[in-house]
């Protein structure tokens, strides 16, 4: 069952928003492509700076940009690591052809996520998981209706709903290393699951939209205030996710 939002988490959230989060840009698409595999910036004359939300978009929506374009400018943007950049890029072909579909409207949400969770259990996406497709699913469609599924829009649904199994995530070992040793909460990294089912994303998805017709916001506002901002001076709701998160009785900081 879907878990139901506090009203009072969500009051919280509406009063941490009233300054919009800063807007994420992500890395260089050129600069992450050429660390990714030499060369590979120039090819697709990927961009030198940042791109915005916006610009990632109008390159989807440009039929004369190709999708090898659009899918490396999306996991700069994402920030994705470049050892999983390299471990995608080398077994892109099923990857890009979803993409495409997906950028040609022959996905919906649920279909999307569950061809690119298909490729995943058959170990056919590696080093690309529910965080970073739904970045396709958010920013390919011509109908924009599926949203970001991260650790920071899914441990802000937990805090919203005072729970921490849906969607589901799993530890980033490392840094729930360093947390508990630490006794520094927001050291702490997840993972979204391999669990998480394609009804599980429509669920998340329709939360959001739930979420942003509550609150009067629109829904792509709603997801970018979920995902928050971080950094040494992070976002209000960003800090009350890394604090006040602790996921489903992990004990990390005991």
């Amino acid at each position: 069952m879907i878990p139901t939002l506090d009203p009072a988490k969500v009051a919280l959230f509406q009063y941490l928003n009233r300054t919009p989060p800063t807007p994420w840009a992500g890395a260089s698409p050129y600069d992450w492509a050429e660390s990714v595999q030499a060369g590979l910036g120039s090819l697709y004359g990927l961009s030198k700076t940042s791109l915005s939300r916006s610009a990632l978009r109008a390159l989807w929506t440009n039929p004369a940009v190709s999708v090898e374009t659009c899918f490396l400018s999306t996991m700069a943007w994402g920030g994705m690591q470049r050892g999983n950049g390299r471990r995608i890029w080398t077994a892109r072909s099923n990857c890009l052809a979803i993409c495409a579909d997906v950028r040609a409207g022959l996905h919906t949400p649920a279909s999307g996520f569950q061809a690119f969770s298909m490729l995943r259990s058959t170990k056919h996406l590696p080093g690309l998981g529910p965080a970073y497709f739904t970045k396709i699913l958010f920013f390919a469609p011509p109908v924009q209706d599926g949203y970001i599924l991260d650790q920071w829009t899914a441990r802000s649904m937990h805090l919203l709903s005072g729970q921490g199994t849906y969607p589901a995530v799993r530890k980033d070992y490392s840094s729930a290393a360093k947390a508990k040793r630490h006794k520094a909460p927001a050291m702490l990294r997840v993972i979204v699951d391999d669990k998480v089912t394609s009804a599980d994303y429509v669920d998340y998805c329709n939360q959001v939209n739930g979420l942003a017709a509550s609150l009067g916001w629109h829904a792509h506002q709603v997801e970018e205030r979920l995902f928050s901002s971080g950094g040494r001076n992070p976002h209000p709701w960003r800090a009350q996710v890394m604090t006040g998160w602790n996921g489903p009785s992990w004990n990390f900081y005991p």
